[in-house]
Formats: structure tokens, C-alpha cells, sequence
């Protein structure tokens, strides 16, 4: 990438594999390359940037102080990067205006190691703040880019002027979605990206077969839908299954029709597989999705439910915290909410704590060994 710089001059980055020549301080394997030009093309100074692995840069800015920021991925923990987080990582580094490092971060985990399936940035620009708007492509999920969509996705992240995270956000649907465009402010405070999707459904729509160019305008502010979780297999006719989310006030949805959903308990409609999602929307800022896959299956049938067995008892109603089965050793208890959402379960065991519960109405199960519900009440957690 060339830009052109304050003076009328030029910055200028990549790769190189070898040093010599024009080349100063070449590490080993591929580093990432930033050459300062006069505006006449002469060299006015250059810098290789990387470890003992494959760093790569592919976008630059010159920052408000008159400093560099380029960004790229690293598979290196050595030289010009620290200890922390390595293979597979968005790498980010400020330069001042001598070619000294002035910061640099990695954002991933390090859990990848193959070259093509690196977490990249390919954009950089300063943003109204003095921080700055980075895009490219995450390979998630990891324990860094937990809302990955499904193979690559866009990713969009904020930093501050030190480098550290602000938020970042992974676009896209269940195919390969891929930052390879740029991102920038827009005049209202919001954000535009320029990438490309071979997608057509979560967050993107309007596909026309193959790999299309993909324009997404984002808000000032972003919206989290937060994680998911619940059963994975749903029974046709069934509705004892659950999802829920760790952020509230969203809305639940299915894609293919093969389950409903109501306040987060599934039901199973016909058999096949269909993703739950999640979506949070805030009037100012626009809209979060989470999803989570689902399975429908023709499950057995269960024997008939024995709902007053006098021998089992719940105890004690009301509750602190803990609850006893009395009169049988259960196979799994099962809590929900009074949205039909599975707060706690436990197997084998005639005890369990809803403490951590906030106080409130909940519904208990009491399964045996063959799947059968035994008991079934509702017990207020004071």
C-alpha cells in the first residue's frame, strides 16, 4: 500500500522475504516492510518489522501526531513483538516519525498456525477521536473472536490512540465473508466497510451468486447480542428445550422453520436443521445477532408423565438457594425460569443450589433413569 504523507511525500508497506539491498533489519521468513519516501521517490528511511515467523502488513495511515500506524498478521512472538499472543493474530503497530515503535498489539488468541487461515487486518484510518477503524478477516471462532459467524467473517474493530481495544464485531453469515476492502468514519460518527461475502443470510442479504462485493453501514455505537447457549436437539413436538443468551431484552427468531421459538423454549416442528437467533436492537446504535444451531429429531416416545407422586417431595418451598428431592434418588433435575429457560440442571444427585438465581418463581422436573418426568412443581427462591 502507498499513501501519501504530510510533506508531500510517501509511506509505503508489505511484505519482503530477504533482506539486502533497500531492505534494513530483515528478520527471517516473511516480515512486514515500511518504507518513507521524499516525494521525488528517494528513500528517506525504511524499517523490516517482525519475529522468527510470518509477519505481514498490508495497510498504513499516518496518524495526527505525524507517526504510522500499520496493521497486518503475525505468527511471531520474538524481536519486534512481545510475549503475549502469537500464531494467527491481527498485529497492529505505531511507529513515530524516525521508524521507532512507539506500541504494538496482537488481537486473537495464537490458536492458529497455518498461514492461510490467519486472523488479518487489511485497513487502517484514524477516526474522529484520535483512535482508530481496522478491518480485515477473522477465522473464528476462538476465545478472541467469539462472535464468528461460521468460517471467515468480516471483522471490525476500535482502538484508542495507545492501541488498546474499544469494541470489535465479526460480519457476515455461515460462508466465507472476507475484510479484504477498506473501512472508514463516516460524517455522522458511524462506519462504512467496503469487503466482500459469498453469504446470503444472518446479516447478509441480497447475494447474486457466488462471491459478491458487500457494503456495510454501521452505527457510532455497537450492539451486543451476547453468547449463546441451551440444548442442541430438539424432539419433534417437544418443547422442554431451551436456548438463552447472556444478554436480555432481544428478540428470538429461527431461520428454517424446522423449530419454533417462544421466550427461548424450542419446540420441534419437523426434522432437519435450523439455527435459533438473537437479536438486540437499540434505536441509536442499530442492531446485534447471535445464533445458535439446532437439531430436530423424531425422539422416542417418552412414557407418560407421573406428576404427584406423594413419596417425592421438592423441599423446602419457599427456598434460600438449595433444593432437596425427597423419596428418590433422581437420574437429573432440571430448573427453569419463568420464561421456560433451563437455569440449572444436575444428574445423579438429589441436591441442587439455585443461589446464584435471583429470587423468584421457578419450575423443577424430575427425571428417572429412563427419562421419565417423576415429579414436577414450582418452588419460590426467596
Amino acid at each position: 500500500m502507498v499513501k501519501q504523507t504530510t510533506d508531500t511525500g510517501y509511506i509505503v508497506t508489505g511484505i519482503v522475504s530477504a533482506g539486502g539491498g533497500d531492505v534494513s533489519g530483515f528478520h527471517v521468513n516473511e516480515d512486514g516492510w515500511v518504507v518513507k519516501l521524499d516525494k521525488t521517490g528517494a528513500i528517506q528511511w525504511n524499517r523490516a518489522l517482525g519475529g522468527v515467523g510470518y509477519d505481514d502488513l498490508y495497510a498504513i495511515t499516518q496518524s495526527s501526531d505525524g507517526g504510522y500506524v500499520t496493521v497486518g498478521t503475525t505468527s511471531s512472538t520474538s524481536n519486534d513483538l512481545d510475549s503475549a499472543t502469537g500464531a494467527g493474530s491481527v498485529w497492529v503497530v505505531k511507529l513515530n516519525n524516525t521508524a521507532g515503535i512507539v506500541w504494538e498489539k496482537r488481537f486473537g488468541d495464537g490458536s492458529l498456525s497455518a498461514a492461510s487461515h490467519f486472523n488479518t487486518a487489511f485497513s487502517v484510518s484514524e477516526i474522529f477521536d484520535n483512535g482508530y477503524i481496522i478491518s480485515g478477516s477473522d477465522q473464528g471462532p476462538d476465545s478472541f473472536y467469539t462472535d464468528n459467524h461460521g468460517q471467515s467473517d468480516a471483522m471490525l474493530m476500535k482502538i484508542n490512540d495507545t492501541g488498546a481495544l474499544v469494541w470489535k464485531k465479526s460480519l457476515g453469515g455461515t460462508q466465507n465473508d472476507e475484510g479484504l476492502g477498506n473501512a472508514f468514519q463516516t460524517p455522522d460518527s458511524g462506519y462504512i466497510m467496503i469487503t466482500g461475502t459469498n453469504s446470503n443470510n444472518l446479516e447478509v442479504s441480497g447475494n447474486h451468486g457466488g462471491f459478491d462485493y458487500w457494503v456495510v453501514k454501521l452505527s457510532k455505537c455497537m450492539v451486543d447480542a451476547g453468547t449463546l447457549s441451551g440444548d442442541s436437539v430438539v424432539c419433534i413436538g417437544n418443547n422442554g428445550s431451551s436456548v438463552s443468551s447472556t444478554v436480555t431484552g432481544g428478540a428470538w427468531s429461527v431461520s428454517n422453520g424446522k423449530v419454533s421459538v417462544a421466550g427461548g423454549v424450542l419446540t420441534g416442528i419437523s426434522t432437519g436443521r435450523d439455527t435459533v437467533l438473537y437479536t438486540v436492537t437499540n434505536a441509536a446504535c442499530g442492531y446485534a445477532l447471535a445464533y445458535i444451531p439446532v437439531r430436530v429429531e423424531a425422539c422416542p416416545e417418552v412414557v407418560a408423565l407421573v406428576s404427584n407422586d406423594p413419596k417425592i417431595t421438592i423441599e423446602p418451598n419457599p427456598t434460600t438457594g438449595t433444593i432437596y428431592i425427597q423419596g428418590a434418588m433422581p437420574a437429573k433435575i432440571e430448573v427453569y425460569n419463568v420464561l421456560g429457560q433451563k437455569v440449572k440442571e444436575a444428574y445423579n444427585t438429589g441436591t441442587l443450589s439455585i443461589a446464584e438465581s435471583s429470587a423468584g418463581v421457578y419450575f423443577v422436573k424430575v427425571f428417572d433413569a429412563q427419562g421419565v418426568v417423576i415429579k414436577q412443581g414450582e418452588v419460590l427462591r426467596n
